[in-house]
């Protein structure tokens, strides 16, 4: 019997995009991912418009004392161009956010009770990397009942053929939709957004 998630509307979980891409195949990575911003930005907006919640989730990369501000100092420290140019798409006063010690925002963190208490029954992904944490993700949503979109100029994978491939994949297996960022036609949930906090 498939699983649904109780929920009235949508959020948007913004995966891992607070990066520094100092890592191997990272330059390629942010070289596919720097012409999503664009979409990704005008998506937001009309996200917070609708009043629909959006979740930044992130790797804490492996420091455990970490919080939002530390993430912030130390991508602008370590590469400040990239820092610059993610300004349209960093997080709000009013966003929320979740570290994830691994590659599902799921895993080991309350994105869970944080989507419960803000209504949410399905989630529109963005970030990177499409064939890791965005698949990783995906799926241990469709796991929980959630519907997914996947805007296909949300997301970006160090290769073409690989980005193309994962965005199939989880349209067949997880039955995501994978409209254009432009495409995505915003729920937002009956329960108000400070319900959270």
């Amino acid at each position: 019997m498939k699983r649904s998630a109780r929920g009235s509307g949508d959020a948007v979980v913004m995966v891992d995009v607070l990066n520094d891409f100092r890592f191997a195949d990272g330059g390629t990575l942010l070289r596919r991912f720097r012409p999503r911003i664009a979409p990704i930005a005008a998506m937001l907006a009309r996200a917070r418009a609708a009043a629909v919640p959006i979740v930044y989730a992130n790797d804490n990369f492996g420091r455990w004392r970490s919080s939002l501000a530390d993430i912030g100092d130390r991508l602008r420290d370590s590469n400040p161009a990239v820092w610059r140019a993610l300004a349209p798409i960093r997080p709000q006063p009013h966003d929320y956010v979740v570290l994830k010690p691994r590659h599902s925002a799921f895993y080991c963190t309350p994105l869970e009770l944080l989507l419960e208490t803000l209504d949410v029954d399905r989630l529109v992904l963005s970030g990177v990397s499409a064939t890791s944490c965005i698949w990783f993700t995906g799926a241990d949503a469709h796991v929980r009942g959630y519907a997914v979109v996947v805007p296909s100029d949300g997301v970006a994978a160090a290769a073409a053929p690989l980005e193309r491939a994962v965005l199939a994949l989880m349209r067949e297996s997880l039955g995501a939709k994978t409209p254009q960022a432009r495409g995505v036609r915003f729920r937002p949930p009956r329960r108000p957004r400070h319900a959270a906090g």
